[in-house]
């Protein structure tokens, strides 16, 4: 069977409704409305840009899709977006490669960074020696008060190293969950309203495309953003941290000595 003008429509048609029972599904989720938008944006331009180079007699179906693809690129500011920082990532590795290999000019963000880092870190270990020369001199006067309270403070250390442990794996686990459910809300409706128009018109065009028969547009890329943020942001704080234990380490090894403690002093 050959696809038809009304199956066109209906796809058209579920393209509209979807996003009507977005804006009401959605009212007080801005984000959600938006990623509705940019699935829809991205299915519409690929079933348009389909139609015309796959389905015969396109010229007239092509029409009825080409007027919505337009409205709504303009409005998709999720998949503008996605679209430009795609573009920008790519020409910043090339510059990247071409400065490392060809031997042009850094790009000027890469100073701007490095500048960055280097004073972050700077002041990490600071606040570390700062936070040692503290915390040193009172740890070494509690381990003269005796056994006792030596054995309850390396406990207390321990429970709260424990329980920090466990929360910082639980809001993790947390985070993670969450950048993998970005978009779980639109990419149902989607699901539900749009999927089956689609199919009907593969259906009768005898084959499936590749993309618009995939999993629902954009929410990947949301998703795999999100998981990268987390992981970037896992990194920097663990950097962080242990810039923060050389500073500590720093003020140990230089705490001075309290005569009645010398025996814990470093050699």
């Amino acid at each position: 069977m050959a696809v038809e003008l009304d199956d066109v429509r209906a796809l058209r048609n579920a393209y509209s409704r979807v996003l009507d029972e977005g804006d009401e599904l959605f009212r007080t989720e801005l984000l959600s409305k938006k990623i509705l938008l940019a699935m829809v944006a991205a299915s519409a331009a690929d079933a348009d840009s389909w139609i015309t180079s796959r389905v015969q007699n396109s010229s007239v179906l092509e029409n009825e899709l080409a007027r919505l693809v337009e409205v709504l690129h303009e409005r998709n500011v999720i998949g503008n977006s996605l679209q430009a920082v795609r573009k920008w990532v790519g020409e910043q590795l090339w510059a990247l490669g071409s400065a490392a290999v060809l031997g042009t000019t850094w790009p000027v963000w890469v100073g701007a960074v490095g500048t960055a880092a280097s004073a972050w870190l700077t002041a990490t270990v600071e606040a570390g020696q700062a936070t040692g020369r503290l915390i040193v001199p009172l740890v070494l006067g509690l381990l003269t008060m005796g056994g006792g309270v030596a054995l309850y403070m390396f406990r207390g250390m321990y429970y709260a190293a424990e329980g920090a442990g466990r929360a910082s794996s639980k809001v993790s686990d947390d985070l993670f969950h969450r950048a993998g459910a970005v978009g779980t809300g639109p990419e149902q409706l989607f699901e539900a309203r749009v999927r089956p128009a689609l199919e009907a018109i593969f259906e009768k065009h005898g084959r499936a495309d590749d993309s618009l028969a995939g999993p629902a547009p954009v929410v990947g890329t949301l998703r795999k953003a999100a998981g990268s943020s987390l992981v970037l942001a896992i990194v920097v704080l663990a950097v962080s941290l242990l810039a923060f234990a050389v500073g500590f380490a720093d003020a140990l090894d230089d705490s001075a000595c309290v005569p009645s403690t010398s025996q814990f002093c470093p050699q």
